[in-house]
């Protein structure tokens, strides 16, 4: 992650920065960047990867897919797919032909 003081942007490449495990199943975590209580991820879903409960408690979670397919128990997301997790819900996202979702947690307490 680079910091350019001057401008106050911030920006991060996924290759550059260091992959997190999931807390559950076998997703890949990679926080790209953090600021405050806003951070942002790519979660990696390899074939028939599951992740586990997913509670949003605070946070607040905008997610793209960019590629593959997500699937939770509310719905199928195509690559394309964006949707918007408010506090407070929980879902237990799963992919079986794996994929990519870009996803920006705000944390409403931060």
């Amino acid at each position: 992650m680079t910091t350019q003081a001057d401008t106050g942007f911030t920006y991060a490449h996924m290759d550059d920065e260091p992959k997190m495990g999931a807390d559950a199943g076998n997703v890949q975590a990679t926080r790209l960047l953090q600021y405050g209580g806003v951070s942002v991820y790519v979660f990696t879903f390899p074939p028939d990867s599951h992740a586990g409960e997913d509670f949003h408690g605070t946070n607040c979670e905008a997610a793209f897919v960019v590629e593959g397919e997500i699937k939770d128990e509310y719905g199928t997301y195509p690559k394309g797919t964006v949707w918007l997790a408010r506090p407070g819900t929980v879902h237990h996202p799963w992919s079986e032909k794996g994929g990519r979702i870009l996803g920006v947690l705000a944390d409403q307490n931060a």
